[in-house]
């Protein structure tokens, strides 16, 4: 039996990871980069779904990452900018679960 996937990660690098933690996560975020993976995103699993969110290496001058929203079903379109891999960490997974 296969066992259910609810959401996984893709990084522009080829990292793809199922159901990822906290741990894989702040991996994934810290292992962005400006040159050959900029970004992340998580995906739903179930493709009627049409929610993202993604993580991406900031451009502006103080560098750090940008993090942006989408969900059709709430009307949730925003971006924010953060510095801190573990915060970030933290908020794409409670973002993650209230879908």
């Amino acid at each position: 039996m296969l066992a259910r996937v609810d959401f996984y990660a893709d990084t522009e690098g080829g990292d793809y990871v199922e159901d990822p933690g906290y741990d894989e996560v702040l991996s994934l975020v810290k292992g962005l980069n400006t040159t050959n993976n900029t970004f992340m995103v998580l995906y739903p699993s179930d493709h009627d779904l049409e929610w993202f969110i993604s993580v991406a290496t900031s451009r502006g001058p103080f560098g750090g990452y940008e993090i942006e929203r989408l969900d059709p079903n709430s009307g949730e379109n925003t971006k924010t900018v953060s510095a801190a891999p573990s915060q970030i960490a933290t908020d794409v997974l409670s973002w993650v679960t209230r879908r």
